[in-house]
């Protein structure tokens, strides 16, 4: 808040990431936390400290983002090459963030998966259409987000099934 992102775009997009990720990590080192008290459901405080967490670093993942909107706010057809990777990351990150949520309503659930979804979807058109030459820069993630694509609209008939029950 305290610096002007006009002189300081780059160091804040750069803290703006690195907050994000802070988050991600947090929200990993919670779930496995989780995973080796072998509970078998999160207490309520422990899923609203996962889901703050996760909606935080959403917050600064999107943020980060923003900052590359154009001056009158829309988003560019296409990204200088040198900052694709934090972009992609940036989108990847959400998705699995949004994913990570706990909820026990399935549809909120529905909704968090759809808005995964979106964001991996996004990074494959971009990279398979939009920018085709960053393919090599973010392999490992273009792989894990094709598979994501084909794989959450499964989990979601799968949750869209409980909510018709």
């Amino acid at each position: 808040q305290e610096l002007n992102p006009s002189f300081y775009l780059t160091l804040c997009r750069q803290l703006l990431f690195e907050l994000a990720e802070t988050s991600n990590e947090m929200v990993s080192l919670k779930l496995d936390a989780l995973e080796e008290s072998r509970q078998e459901l999160p207490t309520e405080h422990q899923a609203a400290k996962i889901n703050m967490l996760a909606d935080q670093g959403i917050a600064y993942f999107e943020r980060f983002l923003r900052s590359f909107d154009r001056p009158d706010g829309t988003v560019p057809d296409k990204y200088p090459s040198d900052a694709v990777r934090p972009i992609v990351l940036a989108h990847f990150y959400i998705g699995r963030l949004q994913g990570k949520k706990m909820t026990a309503d399935p549809r909120e659930k529905l909704v968090n998966l759809a808005y995964a979804l979106e964001h991996y979807r996004w990074i494959v058109k971009y990279c398979e259409v939009t920018d085709p030459l960053c393919q090599e820069s973010v392999k490992d993630e273009l792989d894990a987000c094709r598979d994501m694509a084909n794989l959450l609209p499964l989990k979601m008939a799968r949750v869209q099934e409980l909510i018709k029950t």
